[in-house]
């Protein structure tokens, strides 16, 4: 997920950017919230029986279907960039 130079809320009504993983952080909310409306009747059903089995699967999905960027390898655990298309795209095709 992004978390570099985010235009984000600052002190005394400002605006500006940010930097750091709590700039990535509500982007990756976001996608976890999208994906489950996305998401394969097999995954709902898996999330409402074992919620921390579909979680893993979340996390899983999330990470695997990130676009490699080299430059990142060492840097996210993933050595990627969120790409939330591809994360729907496995998220409804979960059986």
């Amino acid at each position: 997920a992004p978390g570099t130079a985010i235009h984000s809320t600052l002190p005394n009504d400002r605006y500006g950017p940010l930097t750091g993983t709590s700039m990535a952080t509500p982007h990756v909310a976001g996608a976890i919230a999208l994906m489950y409306s996305g998401a394969s009747p097999e995954f709902i059903r898996l999330s409402e029986e074992n919620p921390a089995q579909a979680s893993l699967v979340l996390k899983d999905i999330l990470l695997k279907s990130v676009d490699a960027i080299p430059e990142l390898s060492k840097k996210t655990l993933s050595g990627g960039r969120l790409n939330l298309l591809k994360s729907l795209y496995g998220i409804s095709a979960y059986q």
